[in-house]
């Protein structure tokens, strides 16, 4: 969804099937737009806003009309008075969704069996191809061989590396040939759009953002149903699907170097399945803390110091979600406060209670520590004594939030503070799929980025 697109056609609902003109256009940054010269629906235009569940069309491209389909298109009628003549409404609409290739006339209908789904840096975390060249033979010979595909069994579906090898026919004077790579996706059970994305799409350009150290996005989406008819007949053929990406493609963004890279398909090959439905499990049952910190790698902030409590905000969750969250088994902690209550003034009781409903909460410090002991093989070389570095985190945080010495905080101490949080997050993500701490220390060590926090980050401690 990189390509942006302008068709016109006409377009109705299947409700008031009243078909008025109008184009459709798609860019990455705005999203499917639809302006029609005419009214949808009946009635007067109004200044409401206007919303179509579904909207049908019948599109011009590629010199052939085509079925399209809308879901969820917001807008709003505007009258426009021509001059001669009679008054014209132009309505233009804000869609959700379109669909290339088929007409469905209810919610019910959008559902899909199968998809294949094409992500910027893909091919490169891939890194496998098929392509074998032979320079040093007479004559000079260029052969493709198939690579191994290796199925990923998921709790909800299949995935699997998919591949498409294209080549122009017709020319005598030169040859490209051009290998792309997707996602093939097979579900148990036909998903509708929103399980399509919180499912399969998000969960897996999480992956690669996570592995590429770098935000990537959706470059297709093509997908498939037994309950589509074509004149007459069910076939399961490709649909094109288009929406508005939460991260806008920038084509322009560079290809990491191979050093940047934090993992590699080779690394969990052998193991696919397994390290899939240990990521898929993860980003469902950890949803906060996935949300905080994806939230920053697709759209960090300007200042550091915004991304630092972003990142710790991030850690809290992380902990809440995982760890024990009470300093006390609760009945202890329950006899504690009764105790305490009951050895002062009855008029103080009700005030004291309320300042200690969450002293059995462990402070950001702790929950840093505990943290860090965790994942110590990767962290310890960064942040020296972890127990130092979890109270040094907490001051600065308090530091910036409620005040105190400002000028004591520097932006170095921030911004080196900022990469540990950060590796310590990937530590995490990275255990989801099945690695050992051993195993995460030498995926971290082959990061140019992590040997260079390890090596000029200050190992802060509180002071």
């Amino acid at each position: 969804m990189i390509e942006s697109f302008s068709y016109r056609g006409v377009w109705w609902s299947p409700i008031h099937r009243r078909r008025v003109p109008g184009d459709l256009t798609f860019t990455p940054d705005e999203g499917v737009r639809l302006t029609v010269q005419g009214e949808l629906s009946r009635g007067p235009a109004s200044d409401r806003m206007e919303h179509h569940p579904i909207l049908l069309g019948r599109a011009t491209y590629f010199g052939h009309g085509s079925q399209v389909t809308l879901l969820d298109a917001y807008g709003r009628g505007r009258a426009q008075h021509g001059y001669p003549g009679p008054k014209i409404t132009v309505e233009e609409l804000s869609v959700g969704h379109a669909l290339l290739g088929a007409h469905l006339r209810s919610r019910d209908e959008w559902r899909f069996d199968s998809a294949e789904v094409e992500y910027h840096l893909l091919d490169q975390w891939v890194n496998e191809y098929g392509f074998q060249v032979a320079r040093v033979t007479e004559p000079y010979k260029v052969t493709y061989k198939w690579p191994e595909t290796i199925e990923a069994r998921v709790p909800t579906g299949v995935a699997k590396i998919g591949r498409t090898v294209s080549h122009p026919v017709g020319y005598s004077h030169s040859l490209s040939l051009t290998e792309r790579l997707r996602f093939d996706l097979e579900f148990d059970e036909a998903v509708d759009v929103a399980t399509l994305h919180s499912s399969w799409l998000y969960p897996l350009q999480n992956l690669l953002t996570l592995s590429m150290r770098q935000p990537t996005w959706v470059k297709a989406v093509r997908v498939f149903s037994r309950r589509f008819k074509y004149r007459g007949k069910r076939h399961l053929r490709p649909l094109s699907l288009f929406y508005t990406q939460s991260y806008r493609p920038h084509p322009d963004a560079k290809v990491p170097h191979f050093s940047n890279t934090l993992l590699h398909y080779s690394d969990i090959k052998e193991c696919l399945g397994a390290a899939l439905t240990g990521w898929f499990r993860m980003l469902s049952d950890l949803k906060p803390f996935a949300d905080v910190f994806f939230g920053d790698r697709y759209h960090p902030a300007a200042f550091d110091r915004s991304r630092f409590l972003t990142l710790a905000l991030a850690v809290e969750a992380l902990h809440r979600s995982t760890m024990s969250n009470s300093l006390r088994p609760k009945e202890e902690f329950r006899r504690i406060v009764s105790e305490v209550a009951a050895a002062v003034p009855q008029h103080h009781r009700e005030w004291l209670k309320k300042q200690l409903v969450y002293s059995n909460e462990p402070r950001l410090r702790d929950r840093i520590a505990q943290l860090c002991e965790q994942f110590k093989p990767v962290m310890e070389p960064l942040a020296g004594d972890l127990s130092d570095f979890a109270a040094y985190v907490a001051r600065l945080r308090n530091e910036i939030v409620h005040g105190g010495n400002r000028n004591k905080v520097s932006s170095d101490d921030i911004y080196w503070a900022v990469q540990k949080l950060e590796i310590l997050c990937e530590s995490f993500l990275l255990s989801s799929l099945g690695f050992s701490e051993p195993q995460l220390a030498e995926l971290f060590e082959r990061n140019e980025d992590y040997r260079i926090v390890r090596a000029y980050g200050k190992r802060s401690s509180p002071g």
